[in-house]
């Protein structure tokens, strides 16, 4: 596990706590080896949401911590057993089927060995190993898609966000400033200081 988690992790629960989060569901990210695609599962058709591509997820029980959570729905779903979480990439918050208002956390894993992939047809009727710019081509949830990007785009990144700002308040730095990029349409918005 990447150190970066054991500092993150207690402060994710602490703001979810904050936010009223009714549940947690984790997400894992495995891009294949030697390519530049992830993982995405494709929703049963008897299921909840039928026909949706998802990252590889699941519910998190009462009081399970959230890696050993990871681990086991990424077993459940895809067989798969031998990874490493790295990094937390990002959240989104929805509402469940049964109504409660539930965060999901998408963690970046290491998965060298994929032969063992095999989904669960319980949950899942099939599989894709999704690039970057194929993403309009599957049914995927904004929220998702945004997540998705968000790895990608990390992934051209030298060093990991999380990493950065730990170093930096290792470094003494006692504030820090965000900026966001929105972007719609292959466009950027740009502000004018006044």
């Amino acid at each position: 596990m990447h150190k970066s988690l054991d500092i993150i992790l207690p402060s994710l629960v602490q703001q979810a706590k904050i936010d009223l989060i009714d549940r947690f569901v984790v997400a894992a990210i495995i891009k294949k080896p030697g390519s530049e695609k992830i993982l995405c599962l494709k929703r049963a058709a008897h299921d909840f949401m039928p026909g949706l591509y998802e990252l590889p997820s699941g519910k998190v029980e009462d009081g399970e911590p959230l890696l050993i959570a990871l681990q086991r729905e990424v077993k459940e779903e895809t067989n798969l057993d031998k990874f490493m979480p790295q990094d937390f990439l990002s959240s989104f918050d929805y509402r469940s089927q049964s109504g409660k208002l539930t965060r999901q956390l998408n963690f970046i894993v290491d998965c060298d060995n994929i032969r063992n992939l095999m989904i669960d047809d319980n949950e899942h009727e099939g599989y894709t190993w999704l690039g970057a710019n194929e993403l309009e081509k599957y049914n995927i949830s904004q929220e998702t898609k945004n997540a998705i990007r968000g790895f990608f785009l990390r992934c051209s990144l030298v060093e990991s966000p999380t990493a950065q700002l730990i170093q930096a308040k290792n470094e003494g730095i006692e504030g820090f400033v965000v900026g966001g990029v929105i972007s719609q349409k292959e466009k950027v918005l740009l502000l004018k200081r006044a």
